[in-house]
C-alpha cells in the first residue's frame, strides 16, 4: 500500500463513524490536487438521498476536529465535504449490489485482459452486480466481468433528459467553493448568487472543481488572480494585457488554509471578470476566451 493508499485508508476509518453518528453514509474519500495545494474531499450521502449544506458542515467541522487530532497528513491542505452529486462514486461491494440495474461508467489501471475487451480502459454501460471479485457490466449487449482490484474508478453516468450535454447549465458535472466551505449549487442561478457578494471582497478563495481541471480566483480589493490547475500541476494562469505598472509591483493573498502567497499586479484582472470567469467554467468545463491566459505548462 502506497502513502497516499495510507491515507485514504486513515481518513476512512476516521470519517466513516463521525458520519454514521449524523445518519450518513461515507461514500469515498480523495486526496489529490497540485503539489503544495491538495484537497482531501469526501463524498457522504443519506439513505433516500437529501444531504443538505448542514449535514456536510456538521461533517466537515467533526471530521477537521478529529484530523487535527491524529494528523494523518503532513502540511496544508483544502478539506471539502460534498453530496456524491449524480455521478455517484462507487467503490465497494455494497455498492455495486445496490445499484445494480442503472447505467455507470468503470475505468480500469491498464486494458481488461478479457475476450472481446481489446485495449478498453472504459466501460459505459448497464450495471448487471458483482460476481465473486468481479463488476460485471453490459455495454450495449458485451457482457464484461472487471475484477475488482483492477477498478480505478467507477461511478453512476447520469442521464439527462432532452439531448442535454453533461456540460449543460442543468446538470453541470462541478463543485464550488469558497473560503475552503463547500456550497451546494446546480446551476447558473445557484452560481451567480454563490458569487454575487465576492465580485467586490475584500478577501476571498474560490474554486471550481471538475474531474479533469480546477480554476481556482484570488480575490482582493476588487481584483482577482485566475489559476487553471490539474492534478499534475499549473496549466495556466490569468494576465491583465492593458497592465502598465512595474512588474515588481505584488498583490498579497491569505488563503484559506492561512497560508499568504504573492502574485504580481499584471496577473490580477476585475473581480467581475473573474466571478463571470469562474460560472462559465463550472457550467462549460472550458476556460473562458474573454480571459487573457498565460500557459504555465511552459
Amino acid at each position: 500500500m502506497g502513502r497516499k493508499e495510507e491515507i485514504l485508508e486513515k481518513v476512512r476509518n476516521i470519517a466513516a463513524p463521525l458520519a454514521a453518528a449524523e445518519g450518513l453514509e461515507l461514500v469515498d474519500v480523495e486526496f489529490a490536487g497540485p503539489g503544495g495545494h491538495p484537497t482531501l474531499r469526501l463524498y457522504i450521502d443519506k439513505v433516500g438521498g437529501g444531504v443538505t449544506l448542514d449535514d456536510c458542515t456538521q461533517v466537515s467541522r467533526a471530521l477537521s476536529a478529529a484530523l487535527d487530532v491524529e494528523d494523518p497528513i503532513e502540511g496544508s491542505y483544502e478539506l471539502e465535504v460534498s453530496s456524491p452529486g449524480l455521478d455517484r462514486p462507487l467503490r465497494t461491494r455494497e455498492h455495486f449490489e445496490r445499484f445494480a440495474g442503472e447505467k455507470v461508467r468503470v475505468k480500469t489501471f491498464g486494458p481488461l485482459e478479457e475476450a472481446g475487451a481489446g485495449s478498453r480502459k472504459t466501460f459505459v454501460g448497464r450495471l448487471v452486480g458483482i460476481e465473486d471479485d468481479s463488476v460485471v457490466v453490459d455495454v450495449e449487449g458485451a457482457v464484461f466481468r472487471v475484477p475488482q482490484k483492477l477498478i480505478a474508478k467507477a461511478n453512476i453516468e447520469p442521464s439527462f433528459d432532452g439531448g442535454l450535454h453533461e456540460s449543460s447549465e442543468t446538470a453541470p458535472r462541478a463543485r464550488l467553493s469558497i473560503d475552503g466551505r463547500y456550497l451546494l449549487v446546480n446551476g447558473r442561478d445557484d452560481v451567480r448568487r454563490a458569487l454575487r457578494d465576492i465580485r467586490k471582497s475584500d478577501r476571498a478563495e474560490v474554486w471550481v472543481r471538475r474531474e479533469e481541471a480546477a480554476l481556482g480566483a484570488l480575490f482582493q480589493d476588487g481584483k482577482a488572480v485566475l489559476l487553471l490547475t490539474a492534478d499534475d500541476g499549473p496549466l495556466a494562469s490569468s494576465r491583465d494585457p492593458h497592465h502598465a505598472g512595474n512588474d515588481t509591483d505584488r498583490l498579497r493573498f491569505r488563503r484559506a488554509s492561512g497560508d499568504e502567497e504573492e502574485y504580481p499586479w499584471s496577473w490580477a484582472v476585475p473581480g467581475d471578470d473573474a466571478a463571470r470567469a469562474l460560472e462559465h467554467f463550472f457550467l462549460t468545463g472550458q476556460r473562458p476566451s474573454f480571459i487573457h491566459w498565460h500557459d504555465d505548462k511552459t
